[in-house]
């Protein structure tokens, strides 16, 4: 049960993180 709440909050970090990182180089690019 532990186990699996840790696989699904590290799902939603992967998915936080590639959701930010697309964010962020669209803002650059619009920037530059």
């Amino acid at each position: 049960m532990k186990n699996s709440k840790l696989n699904g909050l590290a799902r939603w970090i992967v998915l936080g993180l590639a959701i930010a990182t697309i964010a962020y180089n669209t803002i650059v690019a619009h920037v530059i």
